[in-house]
């Protein structure tokens, strides 16, 4: 789409600070319109927009952009528009902190209509000083984030919907003029928006919370304005706070984040491990200071569990609103990136002086002031007060996950079944005395979309929505590493609407009605499904039942992790992690074709090459981190899509990078020719040895790009880099070879920064090597070997992501039967435990990060690999020619009667149906026109008759 020329200008509210955590406003204009043909609107934000015409819902987005190549989106909006009175509403949110999704800059929004009239002439609205801006103050900005790489949860007071007061919008920069650069359509499609209704009630219960929470935004109390989303920033921040109690009595205090213990806590000098502290009647000091572990929590919490009747005070003055002062250390603040993952402090030392420091000053002071007049005396020089709301941030997800269960709640719900049919009949909840009523409903499978419900109550009925993947068979939830994965409502008299503004993802709702006096109905709750729209063509069928249902929970997986990028996953990252996407790249071509979206993962990636020396590891992110092989796997996605797609202008658009990544890379290759620096050296989540500077597994990746940049070269007739290419390629596979280990029959993981030869050695570099032809003729056989069966002490691999490594090793050395195997080893324990779609580890509690869940993530794009090896070892097809012009058909009939199937190509579909019929194997090929299909035997054919579309073979 060609870019629109925008006189429209960047508004925004009024305001004396634009850089304030997180900001939502409304905007709106009135505008009259003739008779028209067409109507397009353009729009974009920063951070994020939902747009409405005429009271009709018409998108979300802007989707991902690097700041200095922002995007709006194009709508055509013809059918939303009507001849006479229009109105433009947009709810706008302004995150101001960095996220793993967006690069935050300023709060701005930009829009313009272009309608064509009837006689011919264009009507133009744009935003500029005529609209009407107003703080949404139905939402509460003052919120946690849901988790260290999404924007603040979702939070709406229904009570302060009608205290919006509208002014005349604020004009902040000309549309080219902002810090937003390069100002290009969006250039992949816009999402689906599907209504989805529950599938089944599961269960109502009684809960309670018996805790007060106190969530505090530490990063952006510490480093107020920043935008990041790094893991080395330091938060040198504490608080204190007066309790005062009536009589004798016991206190526990517990503080943390989503997974760190965070504060270190004194209760008049003294510090007790178990947080609880026995208190005399009388007055008593709680301080408390950051313990700065490194890590992307952002917030911290400091929580009263079942707390005795007590009274806080402020210590500087008992009458301050807030009963906590803020302590700032300042001296000691630092804010770093990551891009120096191992040994950070090595690399700066003068931050860990200040980490000690820090350290040594707060330990003296946790022991020695223990009364008001120390702290005063002591710390009122670093101590402010502040107002609550700017010190602490609501955070609702704490009680769904920390509840107790009282008991059944049966009594107290008529009609939970209702709520799935999308009818006038209400599913009511009564009062109870003991606790609130927790409903749970089952979607069937897991999805992702927004919510939206109906409902009639009192004013000042809190209503959770929460959602979850994975229920145990004991009932046991799992909150996927303390995800804040849901919203809170708060309920006006009478009747209330409602539709969330964010995409959620899993597969069980829990819907928390607390505050209930009077009875509360709700109906018509609905999830609207929000993903690309795909278009399947990609099938496969097959006697085995097991084979078909990882094949389509693949697919689904593939579908829920498709935005304006390729996500990890739809429910606690959503982040494009570039060293996934080939992989997800390369099974979606065969499904959904899905050209565009990669061709604009690749386009974003290269882009990063304008702020890192090799191409990030995800992205757009305010986290600055580098990871090698993902660089290097990026530049084998360059090859993958041009082999599907044939797009040569593209891939001489893409040469640049392709070349400027390996050149940057090639800047850290060390003296024995290998590379080699500090960064995040990871491949799987298995136990390598790879928090050193020299990890092999790097330069047998760096090895593989350059072969694709070899082949890229050779489509474009480009050959200017061609002998730097070859010679560069001999001197890494030169120095990976002479660390083969003789005795051992293995690469080793690395060589250690103490210069020894790590004693650790991985599957995955003996299955690299083959598949990238490194490895020398002699010891072919013994790395094969070590794929199949490795040694006991052998790190195997951890993920199907790794799995998928091995997959292409054995299929290139004729081990189909391999693949087969290794999907029913793993992939039927997810079938067993009633996946609807792939897990991010296999089954194994060991590799969860977790002691009792058998996987992290329920829902994760790099497991979908049987929806590309079943396809191209089963059915045999498997792609020849660049553009999808030629194609093999082989299939490998393991074990199996029949599969049918096809294979989305660029021209088209590629179909395949096998038979045994006794001796005979019946084969049926339909390729689009101008596409060549070779039926080729294989081993498994034995001596049967090849009947290929009625001849024979």
């Amino acid at each position: 789409m060609p870019r629109t020329k925008f006189k429209a200008k960047w508004i925004w509210k009024k305001q004396p600070d634009y850089q304030r955590y997180h900001q939502i406003i409304i905007a709106k204009k009135e505008f009259d319109l003739n008779e028209f043909k067409s109507g397009t609107i353009y729009i974009t934000a920063d951070c994020y927009y939902r747009l409405y015409i005429n009271n009709q819902w018409v998108n979300d987005g802007p989707c991902r952009s690097w700041p200095e190549h922002y995007q709006y989106d194009a709508v055509d909006v013809s059918q939303y528009l009507k001849t006479g009175k229009n109105a433009i509403q947009v709810i706008a949110r302004y995150f101001g902190v960095g996220t793993m999704h967006q690069i935050p800059q300023h709060p701005g929004l930009l829009v313009q209509l272009e309608a064509e009239l009837e006689n011919g002439q264009v009507k133009t609205v744009i935003s500029d000083e005529s609209w009407q801006v107003a703080d949404a103050a139905g939402w509460v900005t003052n919120t946690s984030r849901s988790l260290f790489m999404p924007e603040p949860i979702e939070w709406y007071n229904a009570c302060q919907e009608k205290v919006s007061r509208f002014d005349k919008a604020s004009v902040l920069f000309s549309a080219h003029k902002g810090p937003w650069k390069d100002l290009n359509p969006r250039d992949v499609e816009l999402l689906t928006r599907k209504p989805v209704a529950l599938k089944s009630f599961v269960d109502a219960k009684v809960v309670k919370t018996d805790a007060v929470n106190n969530c505090v935004p530490a990063i952006v109390l510490a480093h107020p304005g920043l935008i990041e989303n790094n893991r080395h920033i330091n938060t040198p921040i504490g608080l204190a706070t007066l309790v005062t109690v009536k009589e004798q009595c016991v206190l526990k205090i517990i503080s943390g984040s989503v997974r760190k213990d965070f504060f270190r806590i004194a209760v008049d000098g003294k510090t007790n491990a178990s947080g609880r502290y026995t208190l005399s009647a009388g007055e008593h000091l709680i301080v408390g200071f950051a313990r700065n572990h490194f890590c992307h929590d952002k917030e911290m919490f400091i929580r009263f569990i079942n707390p005795p009747i007590m009274k806080l005070d402020n210590p500087l003055d008992r009458k301050y609103e807030n009963p906590w002062c803020l302590i700032r250390f300042d001296k000691y603040r630092f804010a770093g990136n990551d891009l120096y993952w191992n040994s950070f402090f090595e690399k700066h030392p003068k931050y860990q002086q200040l980490q000690d420091e820090y350290r040594a000053v707060t330990d003296q002071l946790l022991r020695e002031v223990k009364n008001k007049r120390q702290f005063i005396k002591v710390l009122g020089q670093r101590t402010v007060n502040i107002p609550a709301k700017d010190m602490f941030v609501e955070n609702s997800s704490w009680e769904f996950q920390n509840s107790k269960i009282i008991g059944k709640a049966s009594r107290f719900v008529d009609n939970p079944e209702t709520l799935i049919s999308d009818d006038d009949s209400y599913t009511l909840i009564k009062p109870c005395a003991k606790g609130d009523i927790e409903l749970c409903y089952d979607l069937g499978e897991q999805n992702c979309g927004y919510y939206q419900f109906e409902l009639i109550a009192d004013e000042g009925i809190i209503v959770d929505v929460n959602e979850v993947e994975y229920i145990d068979e004991k009932g046991v939830i799992q909150h996927t590493i303390g995800s804040q994965n849901g919203l809170r409502y708060i309920t006006k008299k009478g009747v209330n609407r409602f539709l969330s503004l964010k995409r959620r993802s899993g597969r069980f709702i829990f819907l928390t009605f607390r505050n209930v006096k009077k009875t509360v109905k709700v109906r018509n709750f609905q999830l609207i499904e929000s993903t690309y729209p795909v278009n399947t063509m990609g099938r496969f069928h097959c006697s085995d039942e097991n084979l078909n249902k990882m094949w389509e929970i693949s697919a689904r997986t593939l579908k829920l992790c498709m935005e304006d990028v390729f996500t990890d996953c739809p429910l606690y990252e959503q982040t494009h992690w570039v060293g996934d996407a080939p992989f997800v790249e390369l099974y979606t071509f065969g499904v959904y074709g899905g050209a565009d979206i990669t061709k604009r993962c690749i386009k974003l990636a290269a882009l990063s090459l304008e702020r890192f020396p090799i191409v990030g590891c995800q992205l757009p992110s305010a986290w600055q981190t580098l990871l090698p092989a993902w660089s290097f796997f990026w530049g084998i996605s360059v090859w993958q899509y041009y082999w599907y797609s044939g797009d040569k202008a593209f891939l001489r658009r893409m040469w640049k990078y392709v070349i400027k990544n390996l050149e940057g890379a090639a800047g850290y290759i060390d003296k024995q020719g290998l590379m080699s620096d500090k960064f995040w050296n990871l491949l799987d989540w298995s136990g390598i040895d790879f928090e050193q500077d020299v990890v092999l597994h790097n330069s047998m990746l760096f090895i593989a790009a350059i072969d694709a940049a070899l082949k890229c070269a050779n489509e474009i007739k480009n050959t200017r880099y061609t002998q730097w290419l070859d010679e560069l390629r001999e001197t890494l596979v030169r120095a990976v070879n002479k660390l083969w280990d003789d005795k051992r029959k293995v690469y080793p993981d690395s060589i250690r920064n103490d210069s020894r030869v790590s004693s650790s050695a991985c599957q995955h570099t003996s299955a690299l090597a083959i598949i990238y032809d490194i490895i020398e003729k002699r010891n072919e056989g013994y790395a094969i070997g070590n794929t199949i069966n490795p040694p006991k002490e052998m790190v195997k691999v951890g993920t199907p992501y790794g799995a998928s490594i091995l997959y292409q090793a054995w299929e290139k050395v004729g081990l189909s039967e391999k693949v087969i195997q290794s999907m029913y080893d793993h992939y039927l324990p997810m079938l067993a435990e009633d996946a609807t779609t792939t897990w991010e580890h296999f089954p194994s509690k060991s590799r969860t990060g977790t002691s009792y869940f058998l996987t992290r993530s329920h829902c994760h794009a790099w497991a979908t690999s049987p929806v590309y090896f079943l396809n191209r070892i089963v059915l045999g097809v498997r792609q020849t020619q660049a553009a999808g012009k030629s194609f093999e058909i082989s299939p490998y009939l393991s074990g199996l009667d029949f599969a049918s199937g096809t294979v989305a190509t660029k021209n088209g579909p590629v179909y395949v149906r096998w038979e045994i019929q006794g001796d005979v194997l019946n084969v049926e090929i339909a390729a689009p026109n101008g596409v060549k299909a070779k039926f080729v035997r294989n081993k498994t054919h034995g001596g049967m008759k090849a009947i290929v579309n009625g001849k024979r073979a």
